[in-house]
């Protein structure tokens, strides 16, 4: 998708928001799925791989939001447009901090407990 398509697009300014909602829930139940059905795959390292490709999410989702509010100011909804997609790149903290404790419960919480 060009910088020019993703600027006139209806739904880049909310890409940050969705992105990082979607991450967020993919992320917990993978780990949650792994650290108690799956004992071989239940390691940190896993939880690395899985914590980066949910911040890799996050981060196109940014960049896609980032870009929606580079247009200069044309329209009235622009600025409607910029408070959606800084939200969305506040929430994308936020969300990136939840992940963080995730991968980390990876390092203290055993696979499969008994």
């Amino acid at each position: 998708m060009a910088v020019s398509s993703l600027q006139e697009s209806r739904l880049a300014p909310w890409a940050a928001l969705i992105a990082s909602f979607v991450a967020t829930a993919l992320n917990q139940q993978f780990l949650a799925d792994v650290l108690r059905y799956d004992c071989r795959l239940g390691s940190a390292s896993t939880g690395i791989v899985a914590g980066l490709l949910s911040l890799a999410l996050i981060a196109v989702g940014c960049w896609m939001s980032w870009v929606a509010t580079r247009a200069p100011f044309e329209r009235t909804t622009d600025a409607t447009r910029r408070f959606i997609a800084r939200l969305g790149l506040l929430f994308a903290v936020l969300a990136g901090v939840a992940i963080a404790w995730q991968v980390l419960a990876t390092f203290m919480v055993p696979a499969c407990p008994d």
